[in-house]
């Protein structure tokens, strides 16, 4: 077994055990303990008769590799606990993803008093967030430790070099007591393939001094181990300052070391006490980035876990745990993001100390473009201070990205007569959305797909062709709102297809029937692809807004003359009398919508009315009568009572003062009344006389 520290705390400080002497006394310890299937350390007593669990902060979950991590098991009682069980259980997001491993949890149903063991935890490649809660009874089926969770946090993969490609992942805030665990678990993550030979990864501070005491309980690196490889996780045992509100600063050192076995004897390098000489460094590298890692004393410390969530397009609803490491209760809890586009919300306002509860993320505009953005976790301790911590989340941000190793350089090539021409750049894309676009304000969404795999995130370039933005193009407003010809999108090694849409989609504002266009999409790497659109008229409204069509008289008169009338009142490119009467009913201070265009005089030939439509005062509820398509074919109420004197044209040519032209005493035009049955025809006066004009409310949307 490599990297096994067997400790022993005087004064609830650790050291080294130094001596060989000493091994007779640590063989029997050494025989209970492992390394990363359920290594066992002494722990300090807190007087506790139950099981302690640590976690650590993540379970990661990579690209291409199943992620591994470890939960510590400590009893720091006076006596030894046998029969646990271990389970796992109240599951959120991907929680059911995640598998303890049975040699382990075997390996650690026997603790010995003041000594530990680890479970070890797998999750499958690329798995989302989530998280699982452990639990474990003791031989009589009682609770033996307080239950706790594990979250799944999605590790990006890096091109960083050196010990700057490995990350750290942990609690930054520790609980500090006299009687408490003295040490806290730190994943470290390989995230670069570019960190070349290592086989070490040790935690060291600013100055680059190696943090005493600390332990690999992942039983993986250290002198003499593999090569470590992007993807390996090696979780660490580190002490935790010993006091209250102490920091300590961590970079990552990495370095490939070999042993010289032949001087050591084989009980020294099991118990890895060979002398520093006989270890020898290479690639040695320490990164430029510092974790700080903080104590505090008996308060609450909301944590989340996982502390980083990347949602996507595929998977924009995800779910963790808030975690309250602390002792005492936390109440008024909020999980904020600082992006609008993110829902965050917490399962409860109360928090038990060491209890979890349910978190879950939403993406609201799934389209948005990629970007990070910060969570805030603020929460009341009992004395009425309020706590904070952070967290984040990510954006259409794909953390599965795999990258490959930095080339080395190689010599430039000789060069060859300039080839024919080859093949195409790269494979097609595909454009897809509806065949036609209803002119208006209709909008549909364009999806564009890749061929899979796609290695990297692309940004691919639509367009429309002609570009005409008054016309048609990528907007979200209304008919009449100004449209963009050309939007982009994204698509992600885990997802070959973006999609310009949720109300950002392809739009006709104002483009007639029978127009054509074509949408092309490009991106670096790929032929364009492309699809044809065409402008359908829209489908002819089929009623009066949802309500009952109305009819009103119009609140001025005019004389025959409507085409001089309706110019007078405003009216532009005004020709036939048609147009002049209808306008002159748009307009008029009667009309029950003020500026509504959906408006026809009834007049003779007009076709003002619909057959067998039933027609309404503007109270909408007294009946007038059934339509005809040009008048009215039956009469319930008066048109409009106390109105006399209406143009009608009611007996066609002859009688519309010369198609509603003319204000002459020499023509004539018929009139009806709007308070008698005789509405349509009751006069034939000469188109000097001053008469009113009935307006039909037209089928509209």
């Amino acid at each position: 077994m490599k990297n096994l520290t067997t400790k022993t705390f005087v004064h609830g400080r650790s050291r080294r055990i130094q001596n060989l002497a000493l091994a007779g006394i640590t063989a029997a310890v050494l025989s209970a303990c492992g390394g990363g299937s359920g290594g066992c350390c002494t722990v300090p007593p807190n007087g506790n008769s139950q099981l302690i669990f640590v976690a650590p902060s993540i379970l990661p979950s990579l690209a291409n590799k199943t992620g591994i991590n470890y939960m510590g098991v400590y009893n720091p009682s006076d006596v030894a606990i046998s029969g646990i069980k271990y389970s796992v259980g109240q599951q959120v997001g991907s929680g059911n993803s995640i598998t303890m491993d049975q040699a382990s949890a075997l390996a650690c149903a026997n603790i010995a008093a003041k000594s530990s063991c680890y479970l070890k935890f797998s999750v499958p490649e690329s798995t989302i967030a989530g998280g699982t809660v452990v639990s474990a009874i003791d031989s009589n089926g009682a609770e033996a430790a307080t239950p706790l969770a594990i979250g799944v946090q999605q590790v990006p993969y890096s091109e960083s070099a050196n010990a700057n490609g490995v990350g750290l992942y942990f609690y930054p805030k520790a609980q500090y007591s006299e009687s408490g665990v003295p040490f806290i678990l730190v994943t470290a993550v390989v995230q670069s393939p570019n960190v070349g030979t290592i086989n070490t990864i040790e935690l060291v501070d600013e100055s680059g001094n190696v943090i005493p005491n600390q332990m690999v309980t992942s039983n993986n690196a250290g002198p003499g181990s593999s090569p470590l490889q992007m993807g390996d996780v090696v979780e660490i045992e580190l002490p935790i300052p010993q006091g209250v509100n102490l920091t300590q600063n961590i970079k990552v050192q990495t370095s490939y070391q070999t042993l010289a076995t032949s001087a050591v004897s084989s009980l020294a390098e099991r118990l890895n006490l060979k002398s520093e000489a006989l270890k020898a460094t290479t690639n040695s590298s320490t990164s430029t980035a510092t974790y700080t890692l903080t104590t505090q004393g008996n308060n609450i410390n909301l944590q989340l876990t996982p502390n980083q969530v990347y949602l996507t397009q595929k998977d924009s609803i995800q779910y963790g745990y808030l975690y309250n490491i602390g002792d005492l209760t936390a109440s008024q809890i909020t999980v904020t993001s600082s992006s609008p586009n993110v829902k965050i919300t917490v399962a409860d306002e109360i928090l038990n100390g060491q209890r979890v509860i349910k978190v879950t993320y939403e993406l609201i505009n799934t389209s948005v473009a990629p970007t990070t953005n910060a969570v805030l976790v603020t929460g009341t301790n009992p004395s009425g201070q309020t706590e904070t911590s952070t967290g984040g989340t990510s954006q259409n941000v794909n953390p599965d990205v795999v990258p490959t190793p930095t080339p080395s350089p190689t010599p430039t090539p000789t060069p060859t007569p300039t080839p024919g021409p080859g093949p195409s750049p790269g494979p097609a894309l595909t454009v897809t959305t509806s065949a036609t676009v209803t002119a208006g304000a209709e909008c549909r969404d364009v999806t564009v797909t890749a061929p899979s795999p796609v290695l990297l995130d692309t940004t691919v370039t639509v367009t429309i062709n002609p570009t005409s933005a008054n016309a048609y193009g990528f907007g979200s407003g209304p008919s009449g709102a100004p449209f963009s010809g050309t939007a982009t999108c994204t698509i992600f090694a885990t997802n070959p297809s973006c999609t310009i849409g949720d109300g950002n989609g392809l739009c006709a504002a104002t483009g007639t029937g029978g127009t054509e266009f074509t949408i092309i999409a490009s991106a670096t790497g790929y032929q364009n692809g492309s699809t044809p659109v065409t402008i359908a008229s829209p489908p002819a409204p089929t009623s009066c807004g949802g309500g009952n069509c109305r009819i009103f008289a119009t609140s001025s008169a005019t004389d025959g003359d409507l085409v001089s009338a309706a110019v007078s009142a405003g009216g532009t490119n005004i020709t036939t009398g048609f147009e002049a009467a209808n306008y002159l009913c748009q307009n008029d201070t009667n009309n029950p919508v003020s500026g509504s265009t959906y408006w026809k005089a009834m007049l003779e030939g007009n076709s003002a009315t619909n057959n067998g439509t039933v027609y309404y005062r503007p109270d909408q509820t007294t009946q007038i009568g059934i339509g005809n398509g040009n008048n009215l074919a039956s009469l319930d109420n008066f048109v409009a009572p106390s109105v006399s004197w209406v143009w009608t044209g009611g007996q066609g040519a002859g009688y519309n003062c010369s198609d509603w032209t003319s204000g002459s005493g020499s023509v004539s035009g018929t009139t009806g009344w709007g308070d008698t049955p005789q509405y349509w025809i009751s006069n034939w006066p000469v188109c000097t006389q001053q008469a009113y004009l009935y307006c039909v409310e037209q089928f509209h949307n």
